[in-house]
């Protein structure tokens, strides 16, 4: 396979890369797939509690209608800091538990009443696993055409751009 690149730097390129992004890929989807059967706010946030515009409509925290682009400000009157903080509050409650939100953006604030829920392989794949997917596919185009035309700046941009 690697007989197929014109030099050996750029079979060495392809290879490390190849190794590099296939474990940052198996770690992070690892990562993310520790998140299914446990319990999250029905809303998903990042790591600063911005509120992330993606869900599913039968999500609670869709149906409670929560502001995305918002960050948590507090939960049951709570201040919350850390998303960790916020799941941890969330998971000791359990599922099905309504917790008090307090939302900020651009200087107001909302409350809204949200019951925690249980995240499901339908729902992870319906939401997280289709971002999952789509970089993987982004990547194997990279990799295929870096590989179908190795010695081309043309593909080595195409690899740097996926």
């Amino acid at each position: 396979m690697l007989t197929r690149f014109p030099r050996r730097r750029d079979a060495a390129l392809f290879l490390g890369l190849a190794l590099t992004l296939g474990v940052l890929a198996t770690l992070s989807i690892t990562a993310s797939l520790a998140h299914v059967g446990r319990t999250f706010p029905g809303f998903l946030v990042w790591n600063n509690l911005v509120v992330v515009s993606i869900g599913q409509p039968t999500w609670t925290g869709m149906q409670g209608d929560v502001p995305f682009r918002a960050r948590v400000h507090a939960i049951d009157g709570h201040p919350v800091t850390t998303r960790d903080e916020l799941y941890r509050i969330v998971r000791g409650a359990g599922p099905d538990v309504v917790h008090l939100y307090e939302f900020e953006a651009q200087g107001a604030v909302a409350e809204r009443p949200i019951a925690a829920m249980v995240l499901t392989p339908a729902d992870y794949a319906a939401t997280i696993g289709l971002y999952i997917v789509n970089g993987l596919a982004f990547l194997a185009a990279g990799f295929a055409v870096f590989y179908l035309k190795p010695e081309a700046r043309q593909s080595r941009a195409f690899l740097a751009f996926t």
